[in-house]
This record gives structure tokens, C-alpha cells and sequence, in this order.
């Protein structure tokens, strides 16, 4: 999530403080105060005050250069909607411009005493992590941010180099400051979102989805189907139990999961991999010669297929699953589909987990909007997947009848 988004669903204000404070000290030593303050003035008489624009999800100093801001130009500037680009980069450009960048600032950032060379310096927020990026020296501090969990945090540092070592190209982890923070290589890429040119678009999922197969192939084991479900089913039934913003919905999110697990009682093999766990077009980056793939925050042991079902059934967007489900269900031939259906169940209970856990890794304060489209849609995809499991057994039978006749 981006600033905009996480100050609707945390004090995120106070955590970016903390957080900033910590790394500061860290980094440079001493004690620091950082404060941040909504509107267009700062609060705190001396301070050195830095600037954030929610639309750009960046805090940076008036004095930034401009190559500072490469590493968000190419997410923010551009469209893959060829009238919104000219306006996209003309705010892109005023926003991180000497000139118009205090009066297009969101809120200030004081904080004392003064960061060393702070022109050379882009802070970017997200949900789990604080990146503070040194431009100059090319390196990205990864700190986990106040009111996050420090197992998550140490979980995607552990799949992170899992990947790596399976080949995947992942930012490199080259250093560590405290047990908090890690320091990672730069890079400068466009999310697959924002790339305009279709073909190449496409041609680079296919080489992040083909340079994730050594990690499957290295993690890969054998699970039954209803011994899969029930262990899911299992484990959201616990972070619901703990979560106290899903208290009024428990009874709802648990019959949906139960009725989602009645369907997955077969005794079929399941294969489960290590996956990314968000594998959509905002964590596949393209610079230009290589396809990397960021963001391992909710990195996990999921089914084989679980990765491609997201980017193909856009799945981190929940409103309108059951109506992409059906139109991906329509591509596949007649004869998969039963083993296509199954598949996708067992990913809809895949996907309660994965909220769950977004729940409770991010602490927020109020439910995500996407965790209730998800309840909402659950019950049509599941009406979705047995009338497509349905016409799918009618053609086989149909096809097995004119054969023997023929």
C-alpha cells in the first residue's frame, strides 16, 4: 500500500516517526525527532523539513536532485493509458520540482537535527517496510516499520535469498543495519502496469513466470488435497479468533471457508512450492534488459499454480473475481477444466489465508475494502466454478458418447 492508502487504515503518521526515527539512529547515531505533520507547514521552529506528495508515495527533501526521484519516475509518470500519460508526466514533473513541490506536498516531515546531505536522499513508505534510498551510493535501506512483526520481516528476508539462490532475480541483499533493516541494491525499473507496449508486457511475464520454476522445482512437495484445505482452513480460522477489526464478519468469513473447503474433500494430490506470494504487475519490474520481481513480504507454501492465478485473475483486485474466473475457466479446454476448477477453489481458500495474513502482519486499525469484496465475491465464484465444472463434464460425455457411436 501506498501513503494515501495506509493513513486511512493506521496511525501511520506515528509510525513513520518511530520508524524514522530508529533508522536514523542506526545510520547516523545519536538521538532524533521526527514529526509529521498533515498540510503544507511543519510545526517544529529549526527543523530540517522534508516534503511528501501521496500521489508520487515519496518524502524527499526540497533540495532533492533530480535523479533521485528515477526510482519512482518510471511508476508514476507513466500510463499504460495513452491519453493520461502527457498529464501523468507534467505532475510527475511539478510534483518533485524545486518550484512547485512545497505547494503540492500532501504533509511535512520535520525532523532535527538535520539529515547529512539530504538532497541525495527518497524516503518511499509501504505497508510492512520503510525504504530510505541512498541515490548516491546506490543502496536501499529496508526497515521494518514500527507496529509491523518482526517474523514476517525475517521470513521475506529468508525466502528473499531462497529465491536468489534459486536463480531468481531478486534485489540483492548486501549488507545489514541492526535487525531491523537490511540493506538491499538498487534498482530502477517499470512495474509491468505501466509499461505501454503490450507485447512487451507479455513477453516479460513470461520470463518472471519461467524464472520462478527453479524455486518451485527446489521447494516443491506433495500434499493432499483435503489435508491441504483442512491445514488452511485451520489457519484462518486462528487469525480470525485473533484479529479483533474481523470480530463482526468471524461467523461469515468461517461458513464461506467452510464452504469452500466441503469442495476440496477428494483425495487428490496437491503440489505446494514456495511462492511470491503477490505475483501482480506492481512487483514484476522490467529496466530495460531484465525482469526482476520484488515485494516478498507475503512469501509462503502455497500450491504450484498459485502465483499465475493472481496475475491471471487479477486477484488482488477482489471486485469482480467470480466474472474473470469465468472468462479464464472459458480459455481452458474442455477436458482440464475439472482439474482447472479444483485448482482455483483450492486457490479461493489460498486467498482467505492470504487476507488473514494481511490482516494481521499489517495491524490495521480498520478492514481493507479488498478483504470484504473477497467475502462478498466468494460466494458467486464458488456458483461460477461448479456450472463451469458442470458444462465441462456435459461436453466430455457428449464428446465420449459420438465417439463410440462413430
Amino acid at each position: 500500500m501506498k501513503i494515501g492508502e495506509l493513513i486511512r487504515y493506521e496511525p501511520f503518521g506515528e509510525r513513520f516517526e518511530e520508524t524514522t526515527a530508529r533508522f536514523l539512529k542506526a545510520r547516523f547515531g545519536g538521538d532524533w525527532k521526527v514529526r509529521w505533520s498533515p498540510g503544507r507547514v511543519g510545526t517544529v521552529p529549526g527543523a530540517q523539513q522534508w516534503l511528501v506528495n501521496y500521489e508520487i508515495n515519496s518524502v524527499f527533501h526540497p533540495t532533492a536532485r533530480a535523479n533521485v526521484f528515477d526510482v519512482v519516475r518510471r511508476e508514476f509518470s507513466s500510463s499504460p493509458v495513452r491519453w493520461k500519460r502527457p498529464l501523468q508526466r507534467m505532475y510527475f514533473g511539478a510534483s518533485v520540482s524545486k518550484v512547485f513541490a512545497p505547494g503540492m506536498a500532501h504533509a511535512r516531515v520535520d525532523i532535527s537535527p538535520a539529515v547529512p546531505d539530504p538532497q541525495k536522499w527518497l524516503i518511499v513508505p509501504g505497508t510492512h517496510k520503510v525504504r530510505y534510498i541512498d541515490t548516491e551510493e546506490r543502496r536501499v535501506y529496508c526497515h521494518l516499520k514500527h507496529g509491523s512483526r518482526m517474523d514476517r520481516f525475517a521470513k521475506e528476508i529468508e525466502a528473499r535469498r531462497s529465491a536468489s539462490g534459486a536463480g531468481v532475480a531478486v534485489p540483492g541483499i548486501v549488507g545489514e543495519l541492526g535487525e531491523e533493516c537490511v540493506i538491499e541494491e538498487m534498482v530502477v525499473g517499470t512495474p509491468l502496469n505501466r509499461l505501454s507496449d503490450a507485447k512487451l508486457q507479455q513477453d516479460c511475464v513470461l520470463q518472471a513466470k519461467s524464472s520462478m520454476q527453479p524455486l518451485y522445482d527446489a521447494t516443491v512437495c506433495q500434499e493432499q488435497q483435503s489435508e491441504y484445505a483442512k491445514r488452511l482452513s485451520g489457519e484462518i480460522a486462528a487469525a480470525v479468533a485473533g484479529t479483533r477489526i474481523v470480530a463482526s464478519l468471524r461467523d461469515t468469513i468461517l461458513s464461506a471457508v467452510e464452504n469452500i473447503q466441503d469442495c476440496l474433500q477428494d483425495p487428490s494430490v496437491v503440489q505446494t512450492v514456495q511462492s511470491h506470494g503477490d505475483f501482480q504487475p506492481a512487483n514484476i519490474l522490467w529496466d530495460g534488459q531484465r525482469v526482476w520481481i520484488i515485494d516478498w513480504e507475503y512469501s509462503g507454501r502455497r500450491q504450484r499454480d498459485y502465483d499465475a492465478l493472481v496475475y491471471a485473475l487479477q486477484s488482488r483486485f477482489a471486485r469482480g473475481i467470480a466474472a474473470r474466473t469465468r472468462v479464464y475457466l472459458k480459455g481452458i479446454a474442455t477436458r482440464e477444466r475439472a482439474e482447472a476448477v479444483a485448482r482455483i477453489r483450492c486457490f479461493l481458500l489460498e486467498e482467505f489465508a492470504f487476507r488473514c495474513e494481511e490482516l494481521t502482519a499489517a495491524t490495521h486499525e480498520v478492514i481493507a475494502p479488498t478483504f470484504l469484496e473477497l467475502l462478498e465475491e466468494a460466494e458467486e465464484m464458488l456458483v461460477v466454478l461448479s456450472e463451469e465444472e458442470n458444462a465441462g463434464k456435459s461436453k466430455v460425455s457428449v464428446f465420449q458418447t459420438n465417439g463410440a457411436v462413430s
